[in-house]
Parts: structure tokens; sequence; C-alpha cells
């Protein structure tokens, strides 16, 4: 149950803070956005779009925004300004204003001559108006605001930079008020002009006319186009819309005055932008919001101009981009494919030089480890070469010793046999000198016995003459005559009558060793040695039931199983060794029979 009410009072505490202000932030500032179109139209939308975004930032989201449009070009009557300023009285005299924003001329003349019935008190700051739409000393000292100053002979003077053969400038524009105003204007502004190219002012003829009119513009023209909210024919229409249509049905290049027209076909100009109008405006209602009065905040004539063109346009007249002002803003540009894929491009070349780099140094890796193969390999094998030759001349020597105790030793000790046995005749019946006698004889039988044993280990020279089965099967005979345990069993199967000399020795040393290192310390009840042959190899088997060993130590301390090993793989065989620790061990050698061997003839 506690956990359930801590759990209870959790979500009441996160549900009382998500609705109610942060601590210190306050109330929410209301601020009435009055256009005087429909704020949807694509120059008042950015508009909108920049007041509302720099407003919010910069009071942290904290503000309600309501909005409203005069619709002037459609309603130009003052009968319907006072519908419109009883409307807003009804719905905005119970609610608390923080900010009026009138946004272009004709709202700042409606809120100059209606805002004390429906928002009395409530500051305003306009923007986007002309100083027509300004009557000196009318507005009151809670208005302030931008003055937009809109200028069209730059543009003009850059038209006939680009285009010096130009002899006609025709002028396209409406029938709004706000259409003449721009021509009034511009008309001031392009007065210089007038001893240079002659002037024609398209700005009464319907839409139909005017399409028709513009299309049939002679060569060394060019079209400036200013705003068309109505026609002649008191049609209403979307400015950007006229700006595309123009473009579309001119045969020669068309230049305008605002940024949002770029990209529908005109070339560009020294444009106004509407973006930078409306934060400039923003930022002063930011300043009003913060306590700051209207009064304290002069109006101010703001030139929010800059040259801004449409490479494309400017491709398709052949216009030089050289003659452009500096600083000039080209978009649209088609971007080279350095320029479009220069990350990935430089990204891709980066892996390919890493993974050139990879592979380059994994080739001289490579190179030295086969480099170190190479003379580990000779290394190798003249280490087994010397092996060889150590083993031959161990063999050798053994061959030596054993022919030396055979021919002296052995000859002497039974002339000292001989001797001893007269030595017995002659002190018969003596008492303890005939049993001194017969033990020194016993002593030199078995001396010579052992001397004869020692000289057949050493070097079986029976082992040519009767092969390898008949050798070992004397060997083990021997072996187990001398030590009764362990059992010593050994069988063989299709073992060749006929070996190399070689391969005879390498197998009969490999038995002799393995039996001679179980007898002395596998302490093994049981060994079995197996020989198995087929028409390509033998293969040995020794296998005992003894105490075992752990097999690397034993590689590093048993000569016995390195000399086995050397002995094995000098003739090109190979020999493992298993072993555990009272798990017993089993020795495997196996060596091709080679070429000259008689595998016809097997042992049965």
């Amino acid at each position: 149950m506690r956990v359930i009410r801590v759990v209870f009072l959790c979500l009441i505490g996160t549900l009382a803070a998500t609705s109610v202000p942060v601590a210190g932030q306050g109330e929410p500032k209301h601020v009435l956005l009055l256009f005087d179109e429909d704020n949807t139209l694509p120059g008042l939308a950015v508009l909108d779009r920049a007041l509302r975004a720099t407003l919010s930032d910069g009071l942290g989201g904290n503000v309600e925004f309501f909005s409203e449009s005069l619709n002037a070009s459609q309603f130009p009557e003052t009968s319907d300004e006072q519908l419109l300023r009883d409307y807003y009285a009804a719905k905005y005299g119970s609610r608390k204003l923080d900010l009026i924003v009138g946004v272009m001329g004709p709202s700042v003349t409606f809120l100059r001559r209606h805002a004390d019935a429906f928002a009395p008190g409530v500051p305003v700051v306009f923007c986007g108006a002309d100083a027509e739409n300004l009557e000196p000393g009318t507005l009151p000292v809670r208005m302030t605001g931008l003055v937009a100053r809109r200028v069209f002979a730059p543009t003009l003077d850059l038209a006939l930079r680009l285009q010096p053969d130009t002899r006609s400038v025709f002028v396209v524009g409406g029938t709004s008020a706000f259409d003449r105003n721009l021509q009034a204007t511009a008309r001031r502004e392009f007065e210089p002009f007038e001893k240079r190219v002659s002037f024609d002012y398209l700005t009464d003829l319907p839409m139909d006319d005017l399409l028709a009119a513009v299309s049939k513009v002679p060569p060394r023209s060019v079209i400036l186009y200013l705003t068309m909210f109505r026609d002649g024919a008191g049609q209403t229409f979307v400015p950007h819309d006229v700006a595309s249509r123009i473009s579309i049905a001119a045969h020669v290049p068309v230049y305008v005055f605002l940024d949002q027209y770029l990209g529908l076909g005109p070339v560009g100009g020294y444009v106004y932008s509407l973006e930078l109008h409306g934060k400039a405006a923003a930022e002063m209602g930011l300043r009003v919001l913060r306590g700051e009065s209207p009064a304290t905040m002069p109006i101010r004539e703001v030139s929010d101009n800059q040259y801004m063109f449409d490479i494309r346009q400017l491709d398709r007249w052949k216009l030089d981009p050289r003659l452009l002002p500096a600083g000039s803003i080209i978009r649209f540009r088609e971007l080279s494919v350095w320029d479009r894929y220069r990350v990935y491009i430089i990204s891709a070349a980066a892996l390919l030089v890493v993974q050139t780099l990879l592979i380059a140094g994994l080739y001289i890796q490579g190179a030295r480890r086969r480099r170190a193969e190479a003379q580990l390999r000779s290394s190798f094998d003249r280490i087994r070469e010397i092996g060889g030759r150590l083993l031959s001349a161990q063999e050798t020597e053994r061959n030596r010793i054993a022919a030396e105790l055979h021919d002296d030793i052995s000859q002497q000790l039974a002339l000292l046999k001989l001797d001893l046995s007269l030595l017995t005749g002659m002190v018969q019946g003596q008492g303890q000198a005939q049993t001194v006698a017969d033990e020194a004889v016993r002593y030199a039988d078995g001396i010579a016995t052992g001397i004869r044993d020692l000289s057949h280990r050493l070097y079986p020279a029976k082992l040519r003459l009767v092969g390898l089965v008949v050798a070992l099967e004397g060997l083990i005979r021997e072996l187990s005559h001398h030590s009764p345990v362990p059992s010593i069993s050994f069988t063989h199967e299709n073992v060749p009558a006929a070996l190399s000399p070689d391969l005879t020795l390498c197998l009969f040393r490999v038995v002799q060793e393995a039996l001679q290192n179980a007898l002395k310390h596998s302490q093994a009840e049981n060994v079995a040695v197996h020989l198995r042959g087929n028409s390509h190899s033998l293969t040995l088997t020794v296998v005992d039931d003894g105490a075992g060993f752990l097999v690397d130590e034993m590689w590093s301390q048993g000569l016995g199983l390195i000399s086995m090993r050397e002995r094995v793989e000098a003739i090109h065989g190979t020999f493992n060794v298993q072993s555990s620790p009272l798990g017993g061990t089993r020795l495997e050698a196996d060596v091709p029979l080679g070429v000259g061997h008689n595998t016809s003839a097997l042992a049965n």
C-alpha cells in the first residue's frame, strides 16, 4: 500500500508540473498579427514565419499568437473597415493583448484609424509599410515600426550592364493600391534612365492582354516586374504566380525586386528580403514586450536588399556572371560532382589510401614472413642435415665400439675365462682356492655375456642378415629374458621382406629406445609393439599401460623422444607421441617405403 501511495503522489506531482507554468516564466504574451492580405500568400507567409519564429525564440516559446487578415484588395471600401473594426472589437474587446504587429501598408492605415476602438492602449509595431502609408503627425505614440525602402534603380542599372544593347524597358505591374504605390516609386527612380532607353508601362491590362503583350516584346528589351495583386480587369492574383506566368510568356529576360520571385523564372536583381525585414520588425516587438516604450523607438526606414540571381536564367539568356556586382548571391547553382559529393569523395579517397597502406603493409609483412619462413626452412633443413649426420656418426661410432667389444675385449675375456678354467683345474680339491677360482670363472662368463649383449645392442650385426621383423623378435626375446615385467608382445602384418637399411635401422632403434624407456621409467605391466605395412608406408606403434607423462614437458627434458623423432624425420616420416599422467603412452611412427622397396613380398 505504501508503494502504491508513493506512486500515486508522484503521478499527481507530474500532472501538476505539466499543467502549471514554469516558475519565473509568467503568463504568456498575447500577440496579434494583422495582415493586409491572406497570410498564406507566399510573400506574407515568409513574413509570418519570420515574425513568429523570432518572437517565439526571444520569449522562450512563452507566447500566444492571433492572426487576422484585412483582405484589403478584395474589400477596399471604408465601410468594410468599419465592419472589421466592430468585428475585432467584439472578438478582442475582452481579451488582453500585449502587442499588435501590423503587416504591410493597409494594415498600418487600418490600425492608425481603428486600433483605439478594439485594442485601446495596446502598443503597435508595423512592418512592410511604405512612407506613403504614414501621414506625418498622425501616428499615435504607441505605434512604431519599420518602413520598407524599396529601391528599383540598381536592378535596372544592372540589367543594362548585363545587356548593354538594350533599347526598350517594359515595366509590368497591377492596379491595386499597393501595386500603384510601387509603380510611382519606380517611375521616379527610372527617370535618369529615360535618355538611354525607352519605357513602356504595362500596368493597366487584363491578364490575358498582358501576357500577349509580354510575348511580343521585341528583342534588345528587358522586362521589370513589380507586383500585381489586381489586373486591369479587376481580377485578383498572387504576385508570385504572375511572376511565373510572365517569365514563361516572355522571350526576353525578366528582372524582379523581391527575393521570393527568384526560382519562378526571373533572372534576379537587387531584391528585397521579406525574411530579413520580418526578423527586424520582430526584434522591435521584443523590445516593446520587454517593457520599452514605442515612443522611445523612432520609426526606421530599412533597405534589406541584396543582389541575388538564378544561375539557370543567367545561363538561359547567356548573361555573363562575371559582370555581376561583388558579393552577389547565386542561387540554384548546379553543383559539380566535386561540390556535390566532396565529402564522399574525400572519405572514399581516405579509405582507399588507408586500404592501400594496409595492403602494402600486409604485402611487406607477408614478404618478410616468407623470407623468415624460407630462412627458417633453410635452417631447419641444415639442422636436420646435421642431425642426420650426427645419427650417422653415432651409428658409425656404435659400430666401431661394438666391433672392438666383439673382436678385442670379448676375445680377451674368452682367454681370461680359459685361463681361469685351467686355474680351477689346478686348484681343484684345495678348498677355498677352488671356491675363489670357480667364482672368478662365473664372473668372467657374466662379463663376457654382458659385453656380447652390449655389442649387439650397440650395433645389431644380424639386422641386415635376418631383416627387421626377425631382429625385433630377437630384441624383444632378449629384453623379456632379462626383465620378466613388463610383458612385451610383438605383432606385425604386411611388412615387406626387403627394406632399405636406413629404414630398417631407424625402426629398430625407435623400438629399442621405446622399450628401454618403458622398462626403466613407465612401470608398465604390458607393452605392445605392432608393425603394419601397406603399399606405400610402414606404421610402427608402441603402446604401454604405464605411468605416462606430460608430453610438452618431456619434449624439453627427454633426449630419447627427440632422438626417435629426429631418426623418423630424417627418412621423411612422421612421429607422434600421446601420453598423460596415469594414462599410459602411445608412440606412433609412420615412414614411407620409398622407391626400390620390394613391396610384393610380405612377411607373414
